[in-house]
């Protein structure tokens, strides 16, 4: 999931994650003010949580529709 974001989000998830820097270090490491990591950071995870939800919801999909008409 993590290749679908853009290179702006991802670099921020990939230093703050994987690279265990804090925020105020990836600002500094980017040269960007700290309130757009802020912004970069907050908009990733969104954009991460919708694709796992996206994920889970498309693959119980046929799982569902099978009980659904089990139950008729």
């Amino acid at each position: 999931m993590l290749k679908a974001l853009p290179l702006k989000l991802k670099e921020v998830v990939v230093l703050r994650y994987y690279q265990d820097c804090t925020l105020e270090e990836i600002a500094h490491l980017l040269k960007i003010p700290l309130g757009p990591v802020k912004s970069r950071h907050h908009h990733a995870l969104k954009r991460l949580r919708h694709m796992s939800w996206l994920h889970s919801a498309l693959m119980g999909a046929p799982r569902r529709i099978s009980q659904l008409c089990l139950k008729s």
